[in-house]
């Protein structure tokens, strides 16, 4: 007998290079899933008719495999899983997770939040930057709880270490082989701020810095940033890649670079410091929280922070990478995130 909670999961698109909504479509053993994306292969003309279309796949899924659970991962995705609930005379709980800052809220989707809060039976923070964002309208209900996002670690590289190298000595000799390789992997839009990112790999460059870049991933930026980049040598814009694909490319990376100017709990930066790189991160309170959890091996770029304090901070990383504490790797393991919300599901 199938004992597995039946999830149904709508998202925004399950096709992201590195986006946290992957997570929760493998790597539960106890949650038999059925995702549901609006943005999917085919060519959306039209997204009132997409909702129609995901409106009806939604309740054919919910015939079919008597779901027991909608989980919702984006904001204009609620309204088809409070339809569903209505259609299904109460019977489904809705869960929605939180995977943006509040402040970075369209009005339109703060308004459609705050309608069908009273519709969610649990909303959740991907992040204790999220919840503390909240107003606190949505923070201390009793419905609001905190589950940090995570990840499968199997899929990870299992030696949390960087290369058995020491890159240091020639990081200040631009050979042509690159010794040191800085990436990104994330949408390619304005939130993410990659020209941020290449504006600190060719001030590092300035320095006498052997820097490459290599950007991982796709979106409605991706042209435009390769037709004013894409003749920098250094600069290699690698395009939408499939996740095992990229975890075998981290193998040959060193530091992981964010300038965006908004996230929830990003993943990214999480694998990458759980394998063993170290990052570089925006000043905004999503990327502090991982401070608090890899000290050694993250820096925030303040207002204050100059470009020799990074490299003062590659250099030492680089020759004495820190390893990660065994604690910080099982809370971080999808198995922690797992159970929290299936305790969720099971309320």
């Amino acid at each position: 007998m199938d004992m597995k909670i039946k999830v149904l999961r709508l998202f925004s698109s399950i096709s992201a290079t590195s986006s946290p909504y992957v997570q929760f479509t493998k790597g539960f053993s106890n949650v038999a899933t059925y995702p549901l994306a609006f943005f999917n292969n085919s060519e959306v003309k039209s997204r009132f008719i997409r909702y129609i279309q995901i409106f009806q796949e939604a309740m054919s899924l919910q015939r079919k495999h008597k779901i027991e659970v909608i989980h919702c991962h984006n904001i204009y995705l609620l309204p088809v899983a409070i339809g569903l609930k209505f259609r299904s005379c109460f019977n489904i709980k809705v869960v929605f997770t939180m995977h943006t800052s509040f402040s970075l809220l369209k009005t339109r989707d703060l308004f459609l939040l705050t309608f069908l809060f009273y519709f969610i039976d649990t909303f959740v923070s991907c992040g204790s930057a999220v919840r503390d964002g909240l107003p606190s309208y949505f923070r201390e209900n009793k419905r609001s709880v905190l589950i940090r996002n995570s990840v499968n670690l199997d899929n990870l590289i299992k030696d949390h270490s960087v290369k058995d190298r020491d890159v240091s000595q020639n990081l200040t000799t631009h050979s042509t082989e690159p010794i040191v390789r800085i990436y990104s992997a994330c949408r390619l839009n304005a939130g993410k701020n990659i020209e941020g990112n290449i504006s600190l790999v060719k001030a590092l460059r300035d320095l006498n810095l052997n820097i490459e870049y290599h950007v991982f991933g796709g979106g409605p930026l991706e042209n435009t940033l390769q037709t004013k980049y894409g003749d920098k040598s250094y600069i290699l814009f690698k395009g939408l890649t499939l996740r095992n694909d990229l975890y075998s490319s981290m193998q040959n990376m060193d530091v992981f670079i964010s300038q965006s100017t908004g996230e929830g709990l990003p993943v990214a930066p999480l694998e990458a410091l759980l394998s063993g790189k170290a990052v570089i991160l925006s000043d905004i309170p999503p990327h502090d929280e991982f401070s608090k959890f890899f000290p050694k091996s993250t820096l925030i770029v303040k207002k204050d922070t100059s470009y020799y304090d990074i490299e003062k901070f590659l250099k030492s990383w680089l020759k004495a990478p820190a390893l990660v504490e065994q604690e910080v790797l099982n809370y971080f393991h999808v198995n922690r995130m797992e159970k929290e919300y299936i305790n969720v599901y099971k309320k």
